[in-house]
């Protein structure tokens, strides 16, 4: 690459080696004298990026060696953005074919002089598509592979970051609603900005620990009761060095984590359970459709028969057979039927609705109950052994 070539620019000055010497190395390589010197430019000039790079604290993203370069883009990015990568491999001649790896495993293949007209002796690739699954937290390798041999190296900087709010569920007892977020996996001393619900909202950034993490204890007033998403989002390392090639991928984006959690304890709201049959008068062998509100949201809840003194009788199920798994949605609702079994339940009876949830170390139950009567339905002699019901 020559210096002032369209696409590369350099702001630092500290010559690594010089031109003469990198074209002496590769004269040897039996490279046209042409080749050799354009190759020794280049040399000189990405050296300096990653002197620049490395002075600065920034990856470089940018690898040279022997000759050979190869930069991608993202320089950085999250194990869900991950899956489109550009990328420029050159080499030191016109013509000749390329390979890039990732993690070791071929994504891409061509030859010097396509995709950019200016630069005969590159192969440019944008939009590369990552495998699914190969990519993994860390450092993922990159490799430019000219006749069997590894030529240069780069890597993708793929974070993991999450977080989380705790305890989940909040109940707030119709008060405001203290909580602690905390977030990992996100680069170190990097600025995190939290927003609730997807919209700006008073938290102030937080810094992360050289280990990438974060603990921040708040409040918030008159959090409304129900389901919350809170997002954590790493700000971009943008490097003091970068290319200025147009590139489709972003190659320093923000860095996302989001967590879902649940206020409860408002008045009239989640946290006051309510259950309601209807109709709460029936016949054995026939349903009632149960609606309930105040539940935590995504959690299971139980759903049985009982005495009016609160003894077991039976699960409630909109099945003759089984009590399926009953979950409240995301409004904290319930919306299902009952069967009334002939022969097992008559008289004055109750659907209870119980619910446990975790806070910390503590659980907690809550119960919610609808009253119902349930009367004997008529029958009469049928021509074989079975009797008939009749509402």
């Amino acid at each position: 690459m020559q210096p002032g070539r369209p696409g590369q620019r350099h702001v630092a000055h500290h010559h690594v080696t010089s031109p003469r010497r990198a074209a002496g190395q590769l004269r040897r390589r039996g490279t046209s004298r042409a080749a050799q010197l354009r190759a020794a430019r280049r040399l000189t000039v990405v050296l300096i990026l990653l002197v620049g790079g490395i002075s600065h604290g920034g990856p470089a993203g940018a690898a040279l060696f022997n000759g050979f370069f190869i930069q991608v883009s993202p320089v950085e990015s999250t194990l869900g953005q991950f899956t489109t990568m550009d990328i420029t491999a050159d080499g030191t001649d016109l013509g000749e074919r390329l390979t890039i790896t990732l993690q070791g495993r071929q994504i891409a293949s061509g030859e010097t002089g396509t995709g950019d007209p200016r630069n005969s002796d590159a192969l440019v690739l944008n939009g590369v598509a990552i495998p699914a699954g190969l990519a993994t937290c860390g450092a993922n390798t990159v490799n430019l592979v000219w006749i069997g041999q590894v030529q240069a190296s780069t890597t993708v900087q793929v974070y993991c970051p999450t977080v989380q709010v705790t305890p989940n569920p909040i109940n707030s007892a119709g008060g405001p609603a203290q909580f602690t977020v905390t977030g990992t996996g996100f680069p170190q001393l990097r600025d995190v900005e939290l927003a609730l619900d997807g919209a700006g909202s008073s938290f102030t950034d937080v810094l992360t620990d050289r280990n990438g993490a974060f603990t921040k204890p708040t409040s918030r007033p008159q959090l409304a009761c129900g389901p919350h998403t809170l997002t954590g989002t790493g700000a971009s390392g943008q490097a003091v060095i970068e290319s200025v090639r147009p590139s489709a991928v972003e190659p320093f984006p923000t860095l996302p984590a989001s967590t879902t959690f649940s206020v409860t304890g408002c008045a009239g709201a989640p946290g006051q359970l309510k259950l309601t049959a209807n109709p709460a008068v029936f016949v054995e062998g026939s349903y009632t459709h149960v609606t309930g509100t105040g539940f935590v949201p995504g959690q299971p809840v139980t759903l049985a028969w009982q005495s009016p003194a609160g003894a077991a009788l039976t699960a409630c199920s909109p099945t003759a057979d089984s009590a399926p798994p009953l979950v409240a949605d995301a409004k904290g609702s319930l919306d299902t039927f009952c069967f009334a079994a002939p022969h097992e339940i008559l008289g004055a009876a109750q659907i209870v609705a119980t619910q446990t949830t975790t806070q910390g170390a503590a659980q907690s139950t809550q119960h919610a109950a609808a009253p119902v009567v349930i009367e004997g339905g008529s029958m009469q002699p049928s021509s074989g052994e079975q009797l008939i019901f009749r509402r």
